[in-house]
């Protein structure tokens, strides 16, 4: 209980100044922009890409697991997220969904309210990953204002925000339990910072949009958090930890 609270509004939000310490070293601030990373997410879900138009054959594909929501080895957690398969140690394994808030008189206060999905970053920016609710209604409508029906490139996967099968199967973070004391984290929570030349046909599959009226995508970064294996990991459930920063 200690854990989420830490790391999740409302509580944060009306201790700003006095919650968690925000990590504010150089190596913290450096990771966001890892070029390392960055090429990671690029190739990951271009293979996701041209894996969905039929594109690569099997023997070209180098995703070799799956991810599944089903009820958690935590008694009383709900559900959980289990890996089908093996990835490697310092992969990327999910990326955390939702509607970014990066501007300190953002209205983050009335989301953020019995918000179980209301992510503090290290940096003070902010996610809400709910999928129901004021949450989904605000990123629907970011959704819609910036992707103009009849436009060929589209900005943020909304797929997230149903029951349907996901466009992004990578796009289920939210959902990932804190680790405990009978449970140790297998994945870190890792900021980034997508810069506008990323390729535009990636973007639909990208889950984070910004709630501020003057973010333009192929302008400004978009702020992508993704859940990074912190072991080799092998059919099992994932566990997370906000607490290691890692520059790659």
């Amino acid at each position: 209980m200690r854990n989420y609270l830490n790391r999740f509004s409302p509580l944060q939000l009306l201790k700003l100044h006095i919650s968690r310490q925000i990590p504010t070293s150089a190596d913290a601030l450096k990771s966001i922009n890892s070029p390392t990373l960055l090429t990671s997410l690029s190739e990951l879900l271009n293979e996701i890409h041209e894996k969905s138009f039929g594109n690569l054959a099997k023997n070209e594909l180098q995703i070799n697991f799956k991810l599944s929501k089903k009820e958690s080895n935590i008694k009383k957690a709900g559900d959980g997220v289990f890996i089908t398969g093996f990835r490697k140690k310092n992969s990327i394994v999910a990326l955390y969904p939702g509607l970014i808030y990066d501007q300190a008189n953002d209205p983050k206060f009335i989301p953020s309210l019995n918000n179980q999905y209301f992510l503090r970053c290290f940096d003070g920016i902010y996610c809400d990953g709910k999928y129901n609710g004021l949450s989904k209604l605000l990123y629907t409508s970011k959704y819609s204002r910036i992707n103009d029906p009849l436009q060929t490139i589209k900005f943020g996967d909304r797929s997230w925000l149903k029951k349907e099968e996901l466009l992004n199967f990578l796009n289920c973070g939210q959902f990932i339990n804190n680790a405990n004391q009978n449970f140790t984290s297998n994945v870190r929570y890792q900021e980034l910072n997508v810069p506008p030349t990323f390729p535009m046909e990636l973007r639909y599959l990208i889950p984070n949009l910004h709630y501020r009226e003057n973010w333009i995508p192929f302008e400004d970064f978009t702020r992508v958090i993704c859940l990074i294996s912190t072991r080799d990991l092998k059919n099992e459930e994932l566990f997370s930890t906000y607490n290691d920063v890692v520059v790659v």
